[in-house]
């Protein structure tokens, strides 16, 4: 935001501008927009060297809204004919007539970074010409979900604050019902941060005021930590560290300022060696008995490795990472998200950002539940798969057998949309890996994402024959529909390993079995038909459907002792009964809060074509639908726990090399 005398000046001194800018604005006010495509009148080089309009997409936008804004501010207060006056409850009455004129009803994109500069204009204007506090105003106002005049005025008020002349009382008191609103539970989203700087920018412009204030503010009975925070922050970084020699010492051990003194210092301007060294010795000096004070601590840390002023490989950043290390082992949930939530926005020291993830998930207090979704964004963040393996196997080591895609499906869906062959690399590392723990782990991903028709984009017959094996057996081993496991296996079809083929083709013929036109069906689809091997090869698998089936299945559909429809037709009966039962309460119910009855409607009638028509109306509104459907493998329904077990088992054996000791001197000899 610029002073208000710094922009006249500058219209002073170039009348060109002054002019264009003003034409703009007339133009701007006419048409009820901050978008223009047509401004043949004006002289759009001056306006674009001030940079107060940029182009884009043939349409020239509002970039620079101070000087726009003062002279729309300037057009608007001549339009209402408005007279500056002490009660700035007049001014922000006009201020939010000139929301209501201007957007007739529909927000204009930029309006709102337009409507800040309006409102720090009239605190400026109305300031500098009755000296008011804004004590008064401020004391008015009831926080309520309408009252959105609190919100425009605290966001103007904190970035203006640097330039109004207010004694340290009102200033505190001002300040204290800001960050007060703040906190409301009002569905007003007042910011914080935007108060809180405000108040800095303040302390860092008037130092001597700063520490008038700091001085009021420390003597209050009771003490108002957030308004401290900026306070400190800002007298240290405009008078270094005399200012916590003279005045935060002899606070810093006292309970009441422990939390003010360490946020307020580890959001200091610039941390240089000094710095760094003073926040480790109070690192290592404060009470961490006292868990308000500690969950505070990493904050010094991470402002240290922060820095842009320390050298790159600097001792005390070995020390940061060496301290985060020590709290997360510590079992405090509190400690652990801070740390999780602010290495996320960390840019540099990723190899030891990421040891220091590794290290949590070897803590016996690491969940999945509690801690891997912030990972999750942390490893979306750096973008890099080797991080995200290194991850997934110590993970694999230490929560072995839980499933993580869930937690992981923000970097997960990140690598397959930006750096999909080594995302395929890592997953089948996992897949044919002879740990059990990690072949779950890649199976858990692979299910995730094979819903959503999922092919290998890494070029699977590259792997040795071996791994193509140990492919196929893996991702085929928790007998998946078809249409999730064929795709990406397809290729297996083509491999130079005679083994491998029969071997693929072998366990097609078996899952026909389970699945029978499913599999031959997902085959055909993905085969290149035209290819005289690839049609024998579904003529294969289509036989040994057909035989299978003929042998085993079909011949029993003339029994009825085989039949479950007649062995078990009293159970069947009175499943039917129950079911329907249970549904027509669920209906009356239903019809107690039903859509039908909140509109009016009191008969619903089911017209021709599948749609639904209330009393006498003429329309006719469509039925929806929702459904899915699965497939499960024939051999579950013949022995379900045997099924379970022996593919639980098989999912959680580690294979040795006795597995595939003949594979190996097949493949050995081909």
């Amino acid at each position: 935001m610029t002073y208000i005398k710094e922009i006249e000046n500058d219209l002073q001194q170039n009348s060109d501008l002054d002019k264009n800018l003003t034409l703009l604005v007339d133009i701007s006010i006419k048409n009820k927009t901050l978008k223009f495509e047509n401004l043949d009148d004006l002289n759009i080089k001056i306006l674009e060297k001030a940079k107060v309009v940029t182009l884009s997409s043939n349409t020239y936008r509002i970039n620079q809204y101070s000087h726009f804004g003062y002279k729309f501010y300037k057009a608007y207060k001549k339009i209402f004919k408005v007279r500056l006056t002490k009660k700035f409850e007049k001014i922000a009455k006009f201020l939010e007539e000139v929301d209501t004129e201007f957007n007739a009803g529909k927000f204009k994109q930029g309006f709102s970074r337009l409507k800040n500069e309006l409102w720090i204009f009239a605190i400026l204007e109305t300031h500098k010409k009755f000296k008011i506090d804004f004590s008064d105003y401020i004391a008015s106002q009831e926080l309520n979900v309408d009252n959105r005049e609190i919100y425009s005025f605290s966001e103007a008020y904190s970035t203006a604050l640097p330039y109004l002349n207010i004694n340290p009382k009102t200033f505190y008191l001002n300040s204290k019902q800001l960050i007060k609103w703040t906190k409301s539970d009002a569905n007003i989203n007042i910011s914080l941060g935007i108060v809180l700087n405000g108040i800095k920018a303040k302390t860092i412009s008037d130092s001597k005021f700063g520490l008038e204030c700091f001085e009021y503010a420390i003597n209050e009975k009771e003490i108002e930590i957030d308004l401290l925070i900026p306070l400190i922050s800002g007298l240290y970084s405009k008078k270094g560290i005399s200012f916590f020699e003279n005045y935060l010492e002899k606070l810093i051990n006292k309970e009441e300022y422990s939390v003010s003194i360490i946020c307020g210092l580890s959001n200091v301007d610039s941390i240089e060696k000094e710095e760094a060294e003073l926040f480790l010795k109070l690192y290592e000096e404060i009470d961490k008995k006292n868990p308000n004070i500690l969950i505070q601590l990493p904050k010094l840390l991470f402002a240290i490795l922060g820095s842009n002023k320390l050298r790159k490989n600097s001792k005390y950043f070995k020390i940061c990472f060496s301290h985060l290390n020590e709290l997360i082992s510590t079992d405090n949930q509190n400690i652990i998200y801070f740390i999780l939530r602010t290495q996320e926005y960390k840019s540099d020291h990723i190899e030891e950002r990421v040891k220091l993830t590794l290290n949590l998930i070897e803590k016996p207090h690491f969940t999945i539940k509690k801690h891997l979704r912030l990972i999750d964004q942390f490893l979306w963040d750096l973008k890099d798969i080797r991080f995200f393996e290194k991850v997934v196997n110590a993970l694999a080591v230490n929560c072995s057998f839980q499933p993580v895609s869930e937690y992981l499906n923000t970097s997960i869906y990140e690598f397959m949309k930006n750096n999909k062959v080594d995302f395929d690399k890592c997953l089948i590392k996992l897949l044919t890996n002879d740990k059990a723990s990690r072949r779950f782990l890649g199976l858990n991903i692979f299910n995730e994402i094979s819903q959503h028709n999922y092919t290998f984009e890494f070029d699977i017959l590259s792997l040795n024959h071996l791994d193509q094996y140990k492919l196929w057996v893996s991702v085929c081993q928790s007998y998946r529909e078809p249409k999730y496991v064929i795709p990406c296996l397809i290729p297996l079809f083509k491999s130079s390993s005679s083994l491998v083929k029969e071997a693929f083709i072998c366990k097609m013929e078996e899952y026909s079995e389970n699945y029978g036109g499913f599999v031959t069906d997902e085959i055909k689809s993905n085969l290149d038909l035209n290819d005289q091997d690839s049609k024998d090869i579904l003529e294969r698998i289509e036989t040994h459907r057909d035989q299978f089936y003929s042998n085993n299945i079909l011949v029993k559909q003339n029994i009825k002792e085989l039949n479950p429809f007649y062995t078990q037709f009293k159970g069947i009966k009175q499943y039917d009964r129950l079911f329907q039962k249970q549904i027509n309460q669920s209906f009356k119910e239903a019809e107690k809060n039903s859509i039908f009855g909140m509109i009016g409607g009191s008969n619903v009638i089911l017209a021709k074509g599948g749609g639904w028509k209330l009393g006498n109306r003429k329309g006719i509104s469509k039925l929806g639908t929702v459904g899915a459907s699965f497939s499960l493998p024939r051999d579950y329904f013949i022995n379900p726990t045997e099924f379970d077990l022996h593919n639980n088992y098989e999912l959680h054996r580690d294979w040795t090399d006795s597995d595939f000791k003949l594979i190996k001197e097949y493949l050995k000899n081909e």
